[in-house]
């Protein structure tokens, strides 16, 4: 074998090399970059599964006409991530609080579909179930406010009592929808906080290496 095909070889074998090296880097940032993305994702989730296991108590409604549905609203939105839409429910028809309120939904629906995306198997599916639960609920609660709104205005137009007002306004149906987001959320809730699904999503964002959580991961 001659110098020029031992150079040839070792130029070969450099240029593997450095396109191995090459993949690994890369390996290791989406590794990176998935971590981060899992991490983020779930610190959210958390802080609105504290919030509704702090507020589930007061959910617990009579079937009668909510005329507190404002108050729950607020306390599902006292969290950083939807403290901005907070005030939206005392102004459920004034056009900037209406659009503010609605991009914050459109973000909650995002967080839904990365959850799918960035988690795999079950893990994914509960956190995106619950997002979205979440985010049926503020939307019926929201929804509500307008029916709340629309009483008042029967009951002061027409000068009559709450229950032709209530009656009038369609309410019962509003307060039907109402309650199967809360049931919704709930079951939602029970599932996502489970030991065993918490355990699992929490291996994922380890970036789990042993055989029994990548098998996990699968479903």
């Amino acid at each position: 074998m001659d110098w020029n095909t031992i150079a040839s070889c070792g130029s070969a074998f450099s240029a593997f090399i450095a396109l191995l090296i090459s993949l690994l880097q890369i390996c290791q940032s989406n590794k990176q970059q998935l971590f981060s993305r899992r991490l983020d994702l779930w610190c959210a989730t958390e802080s609105l599964v504290g919030l509704y296991r702090e507020s589930s108590k007061q959910l617990e409604w009579a079937d009668e006409p909510q005329l507190a549905a404002s108050f729950d609203f607020v306390c599902l939105t006292n969290t950083s991530l939807l403290q901005e839409i907070s005030s939206c429910i005392s102004h459920p028809m004034e056009g900037d609080y209406h659009l503010r309120f609605h991009l914050k939904l459109d973000e909650l629906k995002r967080m839904a579909s990365e959850a799918r995306f960035v988690f795999k198997g079950k893990p994914g599916l509960a956190i995106a179930v619950f997002l979205e639960s979440y985010q049926g609920l503020l939307f019926s609660l929201y929804r509500y406010e307008v029916t709340l709104g629309e009483m008042k205005r029967i009951g002061e137009h027409r000068r009559c009592s709450l229950e032709e007002a209530t009656a009038s306004a369609g309410e019962d149906e509003h307060r039907a929808k109402l309650f199967e987001a809360k049931d919704k959320l709930k079951v939602s809730f029970e599932r996502l906080t489970a030991r065993e699904m918490t355990g699992r999503i929490k291996r994922q964002i380890r970036l789990a290496s042993t055989l029994k959580e990548r098998f996990d991961m699968l479903f």
